[in-house]
């Protein structure tokens, strides 16, 4: 797919805020210079939207996790998921693990089924999405 460039730093900042559109950043280049397979010239800007949310559970061990699945509490006081982290390395893994802890009582996540590839999502997860703050 072809890709929107520009040499204005003021649109580039405007595509920016494209972010629930799907826009993840930008790759910027000098103008003279053209892709080359396999050389990394280019850079790359990627847009880091930061939240609060709770670990609600991990992929792995809690000893050493793989990925971290976070959740955030609802209007009703329910904790939601929201999504995963990358793969963590052995060694961020590892710095994680000593913050991590089983539930204390019943989880609130106890019988849903995470696939390998995270299409199977809580039914209302659509609706909380979008009113949460």
């Amino acid at each position: 797919m072809l890709c929107p460039s520009t040499t204005d730093p003021a649109l580039a900042r405007q595509w920016l805020s494209w972010t629930a559109a799907g826009v993840e950043g930008l790759c910027l280049k000098r103008l003279e210079e053209s892709y080359r397979g396999g050389v990394r010239s280019w850079r790359k800007y990627k847009v880091r939207v930061t939240t609060e949310a709770v670990i609600g559970a991990v992929t792995g061990s809690l000893a050493a996790p793989r990925t971290l699945l976070p959740g955030r509490y609802d209007r009703a006081g329910r904790l939601r998921y929201v999504g995963r982290s990358t793969t963590l390395s052995g060694a961020a893994g590892r710095a994680v693990a000593d913050q991590l802890a089983p539930p204390r009582g019943a989880h609130p996540w106890t019988g849903w089924t995470f696939s390998a590839g995270w299409e199977r999502r809580a039914p209302s997860m659509p609706s909380w999405c979008s009113r949460m703050s």
